[in-house]
């Protein structure tokens, strides 16, 4: 995120946010455990860089469109894809599937909207590093819905992640305080 907030706005990226954000990577790697490039790793790849150029792109869009409205015509530019992938999956229609879907899509809108109401306001790399605890929130689905036990590389990648976003949070309130004064 921080090299396409770079790229789009001329986002100054601090030292501290670039630490942040290479930290935050290791500990994701650390989490997931990646031991083969396959094509579910380049897919979640293309997602999570489709997902960043959609937030940081959401700054471009007039500032008179609500949250329902962006999130409206981001889903609607999903919708043929989707359907393409539909047919050609040609699978019969699972109502079970469909609501489980549903359900997916709800949260999903709800974190697209808080992307959309952020990224608005605050410039890119003070917030990208954050995102990373959305991976923590899979953890803890993952421990309580599928009884997944964590182990020592949970609790290393954890830190690699939150630390440095409380590192990041008390060097920006310092300067805050500073220029208060």
């Amino acid at each position: 995120m921080l090299p396409l907030g770079f790229l789009f706005y001329k986002d100054r990226l601090t030292a501290p946010s670039i630490i942040v954000a290479i930290l935050g990577f290791i500990g994701i790697l650390v989490v997931v455990k990646p031991t083969q490039i396959n094509m579910g790793a380049i897919f979640a790849l293309i997602v999570a860089l489709t997902m960043a150029t959609n937030n940081l792109l959401v700054r471009k869009l007039p500032s008179n469109h609500t949250v329902a409205q962006t999130l409206f015509l981001t889903n609607l530019v999903g919708i043929p894809l989707g359907l393409g992938l539909a047919i050609w999956e040609n699978a019969p229609l699972s109502w079970y599937a469909l609501w489980i879907a549903a359900g997916s899509n709800l949260f999903i809108l709800i974190y697209a909207g808080i992307c959309v109401l952020v990224y608005r306001a605050v410039e890119a790399h003070k917030i990208s590093s954050a995102e990373y605890t959305g991976l923590l929130g899979a953890v803890v689905i993952g421990i309580v819905w599928f009884d997944e036990i964590p182990d020592i590389s949970l609790l290393i990648g954890s830190a690699l992640i939150v630390l440095p976003l409380i590192w990041l949070a008390t060097l920006e309130s310092i300067k805050y305080k500073r220029t208060a004064l």
